[in-house]
């Protein structure tokens, strides 16, 4: 069953308010500043968590970049486990369906305002 666009537009919108505003998710925005991203101006456009205390996420850069992330979210850890550029949006989506959703946000956001 394929999800609609305006369902995974909805989101990398939730995803990404969350991240750039909950407290709960103030250890993600932290990830993403340590990295040297802009919170305001990245999309958070993946996440989940597994039953081995493991999150995974996308980012999606200001420049377009998609960077998969995976870290331990066992008490007291916060190791990061993996942080890598993506080129590969077919198979990205396959694991993350909002990516091609967050892109065309993306586009249309940088359109309204050219």
């Amino acid at each position: 069953m394929k999800i609609s666009p305006e369902i995974l537009e909805k989101e990398v919108q939730e995803l990404t308010a969350k991240f750039r505003n909950d407290k709960l998710w103030s250890d993600v925005k932290a990830l993403a500043k340590s990295k040297g991203l802009d919170p305001m101006k990245t999309l958070l456009v993946g996440f989940h968590e597994t039953e081995d205390e493991l999150e995974y996420g996308v980012f999606l850069t200001e420049v377009g970049e998609l960077i998969e992330y995976c870290r331990s979210t066992a008490i007291k850890s916060t190791a990061l486990k993996s942080w890598k550029k993506r080129r590969g949006i077919k198979k990205l989506s396959y694991y993350y369906p909002a990516v091609e959703a967050g892109i065309c946000l993306q586009k249309r956001d940088r359109a309204a305002t050219d």
